[in-house]
């Protein structure tokens, strides 16, 4: 009988004692933190930061926030930068009360110190604020100056079709000029006034001349030339390049495009009655593609930066990280996407599939549509995004979410074939949670106190 209570108390020990290994090991996974995008911004540019594991037992103070201070500063109130208030012992406060969430700065800064933003030039750090004491690990960041950038919708275009060219931070310290423009030049040619083909002015000296005055924009061309060139268009097939130009003087890097012809298309004729001639003279072929001139004079102006090679526009897909839990969010971004890859096509989208799975349909677990030769499909038309399944999953295939554990592809889908590399990601089971470790440590405590009532009580009546 003694043998029989000594086993099973020891039994009920090492269950009791892996409950509470459990026990300590889902607590110590539930520790504070916060972090940041990444390390460096631009000026202007939305301070994105996600924090975690704000639980109950940190809300005894007065407030809790997630602040942003400059580096070296001290953390107070006058000292911060942005103040996203998870918690205020004033009830009529307005405050998130969520424990884990991503924000952005300025747009989360319910902390009425907006107009911080942007933040300058500097060193920074982020970090959760309980009153005035710093909870857990800081993160820190930088912000740098805006550099100014152009870049082209995608890298050809056929005669006739407008030219999109997106540009930023065009900033009043690069208004110092007479004048700046977005500018199309023939490759090859020297930045001047007399050999631009489209001049999208932003600024001029002379307040008189029509400019837009905007540092960030999307313009087409010939519809955006406000520069008088707009009897160059449409412009003849060939290679070209589109500049940032102060004067005759180019800022920052340019973008190339080529323009092709359009296929030229033969109407077919059938007849009934087969020609009783056939011509002795074969027919005269025009081309299609106009032959290109070279320049009889060479401008003046000598550039001032050599054109470089247009970044690669290659379709890529960038995984928030490649290890989520089971019933986690799965955040992807896709970029580049554009026009070219929907020609002909009947679906493109980004999807998920279980490793070793082909590419289909019936296989796939996850359709983000991009695009779709039916228009009543839902299709989001978008060639660069940040996308979260289940929510972004418009593929009709929300219902195998939350994804099992296993290991898993996400690709970006063109009918059946893959374009572009694939991403692989893993999802795991989800650690015993703090109430269910609790738990199991509670019912073994009550074991191991039933067995050794029940041993007393038979000891008991074995003696008697």
């Amino acid at each position: 009988m003694k043998r029989f209570v000594c086993v099973f108390i020891t039994i009920a020990v090492i269950v009791g004692l892996c409950a509470n290994g459990m026990f300590l090991q889902a607590t110590g996974t539930g520790e504070p933190s916060v972090t940041v995008s990444k390390s460096v911004f631009e000026y202007g540019e939305d301070i994105t930061v996600t924090y975690k594991n704000i639980d109950q037992s940190l809300l005894t103070g007065n407030f809790v926030s997630i602040a942003i201070f400059k580096q070296g500063d001290v953390v107070g109130r006058q000292s911060s930068k942005a103040e996203h208030r998870v918690w205020h012992k004033d009830a009529s406060i307005v405050t998130s009360k969520t424990p884990n969430a991503t924000v952005s700065y300025p747009e989360a800064d319910n902390g009425r110190n907006g107009t911080n933003f942007p933040l300058p030039v500097g060193a920074y750090y982020v970090c959760i604020r309980q009153d005035n004491t710093v909870i857990g690990e800081i993160a820190p960041f930088e912000v740098v100056a805006a550099q100014p950038g152009v870049s082209v919708s995608k890298a050809e275009f056929t005669v006739g079709e407008d030219i999109t060219v997106t540009y930023k931070n065009i900033t009043q310290s690069l208004l110092t000029g007479n004048f700046v423009s977005i500018a199309i030049f023939k490759k090859g040619d020297v930045v001047g006034r007399q050999s631009s083909k489209a001049e999208h002015r932003v600024w001029h000296k002379d307040a008189s001349i029509v400019t837009s005055k905007t540092p960030n924009a999307t313009v087409s061309y010939p519809d955006a030339d406000n520069g008088r060139n707009g009897a160059n268009f449409p412009l003849p097939a060939g290679e070209y390049y589109v500049c940032i130009r102060q004067d005759n003087t180019v800022i920052g890097e340019i973008a190339e495009f080529k323009v092709v012809a359009a296929p030229s298309v033969t109407p077919s004729v059938t007849s009934s009655v087969a020609p009783s001639v056939t011509p002795s003279v074969a027919p005269s072929v025009t081309p299609s593609v106009a032959p290109s001139v070279t320049p009889s004079a060479t401008p003046g102006v000598a550039p001032s930066a050599t054109p470089s090679v247009a970044p690669s526009v290659t379709p890529s897909l960038t995984l928030s990280k490649t290890e989520f839990t089971v019933g986690e969010d799965i955040t992807v971004t896709y970029k580049n996407v554009e026009e070219s890859l929907l020609d002909g096509k009947t679906f493109v989208s980004v999807a998920i599939f279980k490793a070793g799975d082909e590419i289909g349909k019936q296989s796939s677990k996850a359709e983000h549509r991009i695009w779709h030769k039916d228009a009543s499909v839902v299709a989001s038309n978008t060639a660069n995004a940040t996308v979260s399944y289940p929510d972004a999953d418009n593929g009709r295939n929300g219902t195998n979410f939350p994804l099992p554990a296993g290991e898993y592809y996400m690709c970006i889908r063109q009918d059946n074939t893959i374009v572009g590399e694939i991403v692989t990601f893993t999802v795991r089971e989800t650690n015993m949670s703090t109430g269910d470790a609790n738990l199991v440590f509670v019912c073994s405590i009550f074991v191991i106190c039933i067995g050794g009532i029940v041993a007393f009580r038979r000891k008991s009546k074995i003696e008697n």
